[in-house]
């Protein structure tokens, strides 16, 4: 998926989130997931990367 391609607008969710949370360098925003992903459970494991930057994995708790 491209940011591109998101139905809302990176700005409009960086300005919404920035209106109920501080926000600073280094935070990451997830936005939810593409067509056919189901509900994320206890226990999963969320790998995620941005092309440049790095990756990282998150276990869910």
């Amino acid at each position: 998926m491209n940011t591109r391609d998101m139905i809302t607008p990176v700005p409009a969710i960086v300005a919404y989130a920035s209106t109920i949370m501080r926000l600073v360098p280094g935070d990451v925003l997830f936005t939810g997931a593409p067509p056919g992903v189901g509900p994320i459970a206890a226990g999963e494991r969320l790998d995620m990367s941005i092309s440049g930057i790095g990756s990282m994995s998150v276990t869910i708790a």
